[in-house]
């Protein structure tokens, strides 16, 4: 059972210490939960989506675990200054760590190492030994990467649609500024 309603702080909760409670300009939403007979009272600003509807999709409905867990998952592998870079380089075919360098200039060779670890621990990226003097080292995306092509495709409508505009009124109100 959860019960919300306007309160301030009882002075009991301050023990006695001579410490005043805080005095209360406006009276602060309060949520009291009961569970197991112990009465927890929380300041309104947590999140409680305990209690489930009858099963819709509603905006008072929880969101899924499992789901938070595989979108968190899906943005971590993503998610990185230069992966997505990497990943839209890759689909044009397996390239040579050198080429894919020069093709993402200014990225350190660092960095890349790092991003392309991260991409083939994830299941993305595929890394190729190629036998000739001196060692080669080919990169192409696994199918799993393959799969991204249609939300890289989206991205691209979504780039498209939306960056030029974006990139325009940047430059308006720069010159807007310079002209004040």
């Amino acid at each position: 059972m959860t019960k919300t309603m306007l309160m301030s702080l009882p002075s009991s909760w301050f023990g006695g210490s001579g410490i005043a409670p805080p005095t209360l300009h406006r009276p602060h939403l309060v949520t009291i939960s009961v569970r197991a007979s112990r009465m927890k009272i929380e300041t309104g600003m947590e999140n409680n989506t305990t209690d489930i509807c009858g099963g819709g999709d509603c905006e008072s409905c929880p969101t899924d675990p499992a789901l938070l867990i595989d979108s968190k998952q899906a943005i971590h592998a993503l998610s990185g200054k230069w992966k997505l870079e990497i990943l839209f380089t890759l689909m044009h075919g397996g390239v040579r760590f050198g080429a894919l360098r020069r093709a993402l200039m200014p990225i350190t060779q660092h960095m890349l190492s790092a991003q392309l670890r991260e991409l083939e621990r994830d299941g993305l990226v595929a890394r190729k030994v190629l036998a000739e003097k001196p060692l080669q080292v080919e990169y192409e995306l696994t199918d799993s990467a393959w799969g991204l092509t249609p939300a890289f495709r989206e991205l691209l409508v979504w780039s498209k649609t939306y960056g030029p505009r974006r990139s325009a009124q940047a430059s308006e109100t720069a010159l807007g500024a310079e002209l004040a």
